[in-house]
């Protein structure tokens, strides 16, 4: 049994954010791999850093329109205050929704494809800015539909390579096939396997590789982007590619140092972002802006600093990245005959969940309060709800993180 703080902070509040995760099986093992690699893309990847960035600047936004003690009307998307000092703070919320729907590009599917791309890596319509979508063009149901690739597919599939190197039984490759429930998991490894046509251990490894230049080079779209120009374009064996990939780092190594360099700034800023909010939640961020301030500078100065320990050390290497990279993360590992579960629960994810309901499903966050906390309701309507977050629920996290957000009392308005 591991049992890790949520926080190296020793204040007994935080007793509450506990890390347990039951080592008892293999099969936990490469799962436990999946997850925790997912903390490492928070915390050491340009992409970590933007996504944290996105999100502390989102919920200073709703910090500071809860703190006005107005009623709020939701959901937020359709809301026209016709107070400027709140019209802002929509405003800069949406705002930041937009921005993180763009980096993460999940369930957003292309339609504006034709027979010729099919199998292709084609580029989708261009963001406002400029920026580009790179896409995966497939036949579905008779659609053609061409499938985002940002940071939610480049998460998921480089997870789940790191999964299958943990495995026992990893898939086989010829298993692996894009679909529309499933790609962004298995598209990586398949466009690899494609052009080196070698097992599955090696073409996992060689994903998780590539995986990790694309978070050392730029955010996700544009690094994959980048790589695939450069790498896709060769037929080779994995040996080649492995230092194909070797090659590149060492040939973006200016690019790299600069960009990553640019984020540890940006970080500065997002420090600054959270002057005014609570003590605990300041906390919380410099916590984890100082893991993320770690992370760049070991891949700055080696790209391949997680893939090293991992695929050279195995379970000695994920030993090390603990011990340097605690997890954020209360994960419950349950195992009951052929039942398997993993629940997590971390105050950022809740944090999380109370902003993007806010905005898109108001009556969910409300269910979700009543089931997490203990609250009063000091009156409710089928349009109107006020509440109130019982002092009972001080010490349990969604009552925490409303606490946080200055969301103890508030009104609610449904438009």
């Amino acid at each position: 049994m591991i049992d890790l703080d949520r926080f190296s902070d020793p204040h007994d509040k935080y007793n509450i954010f506990n890390l347990k995760i039951n080592l008892a099986s293999n099969q936990s093992l490469n799962i436990f791999s999946h997850e925790y690699y997912h903390h490492l893309q928070n915390v050491t990847t340009i992409h970590g850093a933007e996504r944290f960035n996105l999100f502390i600047q989102l919920i200073a936004h709703i910090a500071h329109l809860g703190n006005k003690k107005t009623t709020l009307k939701l959901p937020l998307t359709k809301w026209n205050p016709e107070e400027k000092r709140i019209q802002q703070d929509i405003d800069n919320i949406l705002n930041h929704l937009i921005l993180w729907d763009y980096l993460e590009k999940k369930d957003i599917y292309r339609h504006s494809f034709s027979e010729k791309d099919l199998g292709s890596i084609t580029e989708g319509p261009t963001h406002p800015e400029g920026a580009v979508t790179p896409c995966y063009v497939q036949k579905h149901l008779g659609e053609i539909i061409g499938y985002p690739i940002g940071g939610f597919t480049l998460s998921e599939s480089s997870a789940f390579s790191v999964e299958q190197i943990f495995s026992n039984n990893p898939m086989k490759v010829e298993d692996l096939e894009p679909k529309y429930y499933n790609f962004e998991y298995h598209l990586l490894p398949y466009l690899l396997s494609k052009l080196t046509g070698s097992g599955f251990r090696e073409i996992y490894e060689l994903t998780f590789m590539a995986s990790e230049l694309i978070y050392s080079i730029s955010t996700p779209s544009m690094g994959f982007l980048l790589l695939y120009t450069k790498l896709f374009s060769e037929i080779g064996t994995i040996s080649d590619f492995k230092q194909r990939l070797v090659e590149l780092s060492k040939e973006w190594d200016d690019m790299i140092e600069d960009n990553i360099d640019s984020e540890l700034g940006m970080l500065d800023v997002t420090r600054q972002t959270s002057t005014d909010l609570s003590r605990e939640l300041k906390e919380m961020i410099d916590w984890q802006l100082k893991q993320l301030q770690k992370g760049l500078k070991m891949r700055k100065e080696n790209p391949y600093f997680i893939a090293e320990k991992l695929l050279k050390e195995k379970g000695d290497g994920i030993i090390w990245l603990i011990n340097e990279f605690p997890p954020t993360v209360i994960q419950i590992e349950r195992e009951e005959a052929n039942y398997f579960e993993i629940n997590h629960y971390t105050l950022l994810d809740i944090l999380s969940k109370i902003a993007i309901n806010l905005v898109y499903t108001p009556h969910k966050l409300i269910d979700e309060i009543a089931d997490k906390c203990q609250i009063e309701y000091l009156n409710r309507s089928k349009s109107k709800v006020n509440i109130k977050v019982k002092d009972e629920s001080r010490t349990d996290p969604w009552g925490y993180a409303l606490r946080m957000l200055n969301l103890n009392e508030f009104s609610l308005e449904f438009i």
